[in-house]
């Protein structure tokens, strides 16, 4: 059973999740249910943008706010510039990583 399926509609609405390596993978199927649950999401690759956006694309076609971001997660000021940037955006703080 799925997150979404468990999980009241929308009960991540409130909550932004960053998925580290969910550009394709087990990794974009969790960015998707978080999704699904209602959460916004910040889709991380480290090598292609373009697999990164697929995966927000498909996040906001469900209606859900999707941001693919590259980000090098191995030097240490990389993933608090990411999240920063995202912190910037319509919806509060991280809530879930």
């Amino acid at each position: 059973m799925s997150l979404s399926e468990r999980a009241p509609p929308n009960a991540l609405e409130r909550l932004t999740a960053v998925v580290t390596g969910s550009s394709s993978g087990i990794g974009r199927a969790i960015a998707l249910e978080l999704a699904a649950a209602g959460a916004a999401v910040m889709v991380h690759a480290r090598a292609s943008r373009q697999a990164a956006e697929g995966t927000a694309e498909a996040i906001r076609s469900l209606g859900c706010e999707g941001r693919g971001v590259l980000a090098a997660l191995a030097e240490p000021q990389e993933p608090e510039v990411r999240v920063g940037e995202r912190k910037e955006g319509r919806r509060g703080g991280t809530e879930c990583r």
